[in-house]
This record gives C-alpha cells, sequence and structure tokens, in this order.
C-alpha cells in the first residue's frame, strides 16, 4: 500500500514543466560532468527553479538520477529507436521508460499536456523486449545494468559470478543513514524521537530512516544529535580506534564527516588535526564542528601539485614539522574514483578515469602521511572504490617501498571487533544498556568477521548492504630495544 501511494505521488510530479527541468539538467550535466557532480547540478538547477512545487521537484531529482545512472542502457534504447541521443530524447525515456536496478524492462505510458511520445508505445515496448537479458551475463551487466566496460571488467574479475548481483545491488537507491553524535546523545536518545528510525546492522552508532527526509526538519538535527553518513563510512572511522589523549591526524578530511567520528570517539580530548587542500571544505568542517560540540579539532590547509605534494608555507610548513612522528594514528581518507559509492553518486560511472595516476596520487599521499606516525602507530588507508589498482595494489607498492619498511599490514579483524565493542559502549546512555551492548558486540566476532575477511576490510551492497569500501591497517615498527652495549674504556700499556 506504501509502495503505491509513494508511485502515485512521483507520477504526480510528472508535468511538461517538470520534464522541461529535467532536459535542462541533463543537458547542464553533460556540460560539466568533469568538473562538476551531478548532485551539485541538480541542486543547482532545482534552486533557479523555485517555481517546481515538491511532487515535481522529487520526479525530477529522481529522473535525472536514474537516467545518469542507467545513462549506457538508456543510450542504447535510443539507438535502437532511432532516436538521436539529447537530453530531450533521455529525459522523456526516463519518465516513461526508467531503468530499474535488477534490469526488469518498465514501461510507464506517461500522457504529458505539450510533449508527445517520441516514438508509439508498441515500439518502445518491443525495444524494451530487446534489452539483454541474465541469460547473457556480460552484456546485461553493461548495457541492461548499465556499466562502463572497464568497471563490468573489475567487477567480473573480482567477483566471478557475483558481478551481477554486485552491479544489481550497485545500481539501487541507498538508505538514508544516521551516525549518531555520541558526544551530544545516545542511540536511545535519538530513536525515542526518531521512532521509525531502526539500528545499523553493524555500526553501534548508526540508525537507518525508512525513507529519504530533510535532515533540517527532523528533531534533534539542529542540536547536533546526529550527522547523515552512510554505514561503510561510521565503520572505516570506527576502524581507526583513536584513544582520549591521543594526536591524531586525518589525511583529506574533506567537509568532516569522518572527522567528527573520529572526534567523539577521542571523546573531545586529545588533538586531532584535520588536513586537506581546500580551505573552503575546511570551512565547512568548521561550521559542523560547533553544531557537533567537538573539541581538540585543528584543521590545516595544505595545498598540493598536480601529483599531490603537499606544498606548505609558513605557519602551516611548520606545523606539519612539528607532526612529524608524533602521531597515534594517521587516517588517510583518499581521493579515488569513487565507484563504491554508485548508489549515491551514479554519475562516476561515466568519468573518464586514469587508475594509473590515482594510484600514483594515493601512493603520493600515503609516503607522506607515513612519515607522520609515531612508532607503533597506526597508518589507516582508506577509499570507497573497489578497484583493486587503488587498494591492494597501492598498499602493496607503499610496503615495498622506503618509506614502508617500518611499516607492516595489521590484521584489521582483531582490531575491527575491539573498536566496535568499545564504539557501542559510547552510544548508549545508561550503565546498563553500555554493558548490554558491550556484551552484545562480545559475541558479534562472526557477524562483523564478514567484513574483514582476510586483512582488509571489505564492504559490498550485495554482500552487506553497504557502500563498496575498502581500509587497510599498517602499523608502524616499534623502536628495536636491543642489548645494552656499555663504552669500553681504552687501557694504556704499561
Amino acid at each position: 500500500m506504501e509502495a503505491e501511494q509513494e508511485r502515485q505521488e512521483q507520477v504526480r510530479g510528472a508535468t511538461d514543466r517538470a520534464l522541461e527541468a529535467a532536459t535542462g539538467m541533463l543537458a547542464r550535466w553533460e556540460d560539466e560532468r568533469d568538473r562538476s557532480p551531478l548532485d551539485r547540478v541538480v541542486e543547482a538547477e532545482l534552486r533557479s527553479r523555485r517555481y517546481l512545487n515538491s511532487f515535481e521537484r522529487r520526479w525530477v531529482g529522481d529522473l535525472v538520477f536514474n537516467t545518469v545512472r542507467f545513462l549506457r542502457r538508456q543510450t542504447w534504447l535510443l539507438d535502437a529507436l532511432a532516436l538521436p541521443v539529447t537530453p530531450e530524447g533521455l529525459a522523456w525515456l526516463g519518465a516513461c521508460a526508467p531503468g530499474m536496478p535488477d534490469g526488469t524492462p518498465p514501461l510507464i505510458p506517461l500522457t504529458f499536456r505539450r510533449t508527445s511520445p517520441l516514438v508509439p508505445w508498441e515500439a518502445l515496448k518491443a525495444a524494451l523486449a530487446r534489452l539483454p537479458g541474465p541469460d547473457d551475463p556480460r552484456a546485461f551487466l553493461r548495457i541492461t545494468l548499465s556499466y562502463s566496460d572497464p568497471m563490468a571488467k573489475e567487477l567480473e574479475e573480482q567477483l566471478g559470478a557475483e558481478a551481477v548481483p554486485a552491479g544489481v545491488a550497485l545500481n539501487a537507491q541507498a538508505p538514508a543513514t544516521l551516525r549518531v553524535n555520541v558526544l551530544r546523545a545516545s542511540r536511545e536518545q535519538v530513536q525515542a524521537v526518531l521512532p521509525e528510525a531502526k539500528p545499523t546492522t553493524y555500526s553501534p552508532w548508526g540508525l537507518e530512516l525508512p525513507r529519504r527526509a530533510n535532515l533540517y526538519d527532523l528533531p534533534g538535527f539542529r542540536e547536533g544529535w546526529y550527522e547523515a553518513q552512510e554505514e561503510a563510512s561510521q565503520l572505516v572511522a570506527i576502524l581507526a580506534d583513536p584513544r582520549p589523549g591521543q594526536t591524531v591526524v586525518e589525511v583529506g578530511a574533506g567537509a568532516g564527516g569522518k572527522t567528527l567520528a573520529l572526534a567523539a570517539l577521542m571523546g573531545g580530548r586529545g588533538r586531532l588535526v584535520a588536513l586537506d587542500s581546500s580551505e573552503a571544505r575546511l570551512e565547512e568542517l568548521r561550521k559542523r564542528v560547533r553544531r557537533a560540540n567537538a573539541h581538540g579539532i585543528r584543521t590545516l590547509a595544505l595545498p598540493t601539485d598536480t601529483e599531490g605534494k603537499w606544498l606548505p608555507s609558513g605557519a602551516a610548513a611548520k606545523a606539519l614539522e612539528q607532526l612529524q612522528g608524533r602521531a597515534g594514528v594517521v587516517f588517510c581518507d583518499m581521493p579515488c574514483t569513487g565507484s563504491g559509492i554508485l548508489r549515491r553518486s551514479p554519475d562516476a560511472k561515466w568519468r573518464e578515469y586514469d587508475l594509473s595516476a590515482f594510484a600514483r596520487l594515493q601512493q603520493t599521499l600515503l609516503t607522506q602521511a607515513s612519515a607522520l606516525v609515531a612508532p607503533g602507530g597506526v597508518l589507516l588507508y582508506v577509499t570507497c572504490a573497489f578497484e583493486r589498482a587503488q587498494n591492494e595494489a597501492v598498499i602493496g607498492a607503499f610496503l615495498a617501498s622506503p618509506s614502508g619498511s617500518d611499516f607492516a599490514l595489521d590484521l584489521v579483524a582483531p582490531r575491527f571487533i575491539a573498536a566496535c565493542r568499545r564504539a557501542a559502549v559510547l552510544a548508549s546512555s545508561r550503565t546498563e544498556s553500555r554493558i548490554a551492548e558491550e556484551e552484545s558486540y562480545r559475541g558479534e566476532e562472526a557477524r562483523l568477521a564478514v567484513l574483514s575477511a582476510g586483512p582488509y576490510l571489505r564492504s559490498w551492497p550485495h554482500r552487506h548492504g553497504l557502500d563498496a569500501f575498502f581500509a587497510a591497517c599498517l602499523k608502524k615498527a616499534e623502536p628495536s630495544r636491543g642489548k645494552l652495549e656499555l663504552p669500553v674504556p681504552h687501557l694504556q700499556s704499561q
């Protein structure tokens, strides 16, 4: 009943002016796709089209995101119908024959007042029937599920028979997930004001909403009780397991989603330095810090050259020098292709990437970050991408380099389970609940271990219901304590 009501509400937004707005958004995205992510294009276009009502705005947003997600499929259909690939054609096709995560070919014969069907409905139905099916998994993954050749090949080589299920899951819309800010509230408190929210499967700090919502309108958001953060993103921050009183450095802090989680784990005690190349992103982080009531956070803007080499000067150079070899945890949130977050950013499918260039950039940043780690400290490497060239290959190259000679790969599972247990205690408000949470996580080894099979943490939407993240934990050797050698006095001959 609820699904049918939602479908009816979506159809209410299917007006001529909404279709025109979708056409304009797709045209703008095509012009700016190399420099502007899809969500910013849609946000900017909706701001300039305030005449659209709430139903139209939702319909337009869903249509544009779905069309970009299934761009290869929609282009194939337009070619099959002998129609030009234009924003107008893509928008109409996206309205009447949208792509579906599982590849089923729906036909929605919408009637617009001023826009006629581009082809007869029977012709569109026949074209949909010719889309490759699951019996041809190679073509199904590339055309019907709409993946680029390199991305499809990576899924096939890495997952084998699971490539199609992974493609289906990466096409699904991600759930709306919150991270409770344990500096201001407990998970019980947030659930009390958001009774429809359900605890996440793995993160002890997560809550999943039943549907998308405007967070600013929800109780507790303005008070800083929670942030929007996908569950895998929460888990890699928890894996860092920083302790109160430590010096912690985050490389690639951005707007601060993981920074705030790290600060909460530290309980506002210690020093957390957030590094990023963009002053604008760090300014957004500073705004969020105030709302979250997080303390001990310092931001440091570090310009870089095209290869990722830091170019500090003045006070920034001095601050960076003082961090050398001092950090107990260095958390590297690496720039990457974003292939693991296609559920949220489907336009990442169609960006042209040079994976070798990304790997060189990641290697440069990891090498620089490693110099900040104290003896016995931890270097955490994180991406939201599934390509091995950005993950295992980078770790292997670093460990084989002179900079990596003092580091060893640390198995993720023990650290991850212990960190989740500690985070669960922080998320609970009552003593008996804290004990219960801690005890519950003592029996969670098997469930959490599915995310950390082998030396790394790896999540997949088709296996775990999470974005595809990768994390590796590298530990720096302690100084060797050999036998103490006392100087032998020189004896003069008599």
